[in-house]
């Protein structure tokens, strides 16, 4: 199986800032909100944890999750997911209002689209 995400190398900046930190794996595994087996087992057997501990453990370490992918075959997002985040981002709009314009969005740009 292909690799997209480099574990070994989250895994091993996860322990240089532990030690920066002078704390041990328990102590990380609530600062960050994870369980203890998510750092333990997962990570150390260089196994992923679920996407939600994945970004807490992220968030703690204050690091982009990008830092970790494997991005040589990067290619850029489409019009629409484009402009779909950044009405899900607009803090101007209530979920219905990001809803209604997103499907607008979609149907004319599909019409349009050639």
């Amino acid at each position: 199986m292909e690799r997209w995400f480099n574990v070994e190398a989250f895994y091993k900046v996860l322990d240089a800032e532990r030690e920066a930190q002078k704390l041990s794996w328990r102590q990380v595994a609530r600062e960050a909100g994870v369980a203890s087996s998510t750092i333990f087992t997962r990570l150390s057997q260089g196994s992923l944890p679920d996407g939600e501990n994945l970004l807490a453990i992220l968030r703690w370490l204050r690091l982009d999750v990008n830092t970790f992918f494997d991005l040589a075959d990067k290619k850029e997002p489409s019009t629409l997911a484009t402009i779909s985040l950044a009405l899900q981002s607009d803090t101007c709009l209530d979920t219905h209002g990001k809803e209604l314009i997103d499907g607008l969005v979609r149907s004319t740009y599909n019409n349009l689209c050639k």
